[in-house]
């Protein structure tokens, strides 16, 4: 099972950005898509404790990701 995160909780992760594994903390952010196509407002991220950088999404954040998706779709 995996684990649900909350605001403030630390991880690790790989920063594309510092190009090294860095400590990050869950913030609620807007996430923009990958294809630029929208933003997902207020989702649950990992950010860069060095550059503030989103580089994480936990799996919990995948529904309110989806709807963004769908809703971009119709």
């Amino acid at each position: 099972m995996s684990r649900a995160y909350k605001t403030g909780d630390k991880s690790q992760a790989i920063c594309p950005n510092c190009k090294k594994i860095v400590s990050t903390t869950f913030e609620y952010r807007d996430v923009a898509l990958d294809d630029g196509s929208s933003t997902a407002p207020g989702i649950l991220a990992g950010v860069c404790d060095q550059c503030n950088m989103v580089i994480s999404i936990p799996g919990q954040s995948s529904p309110a990701i989806k709807r963004v998706i769908d809703r971009a779709r119709d």
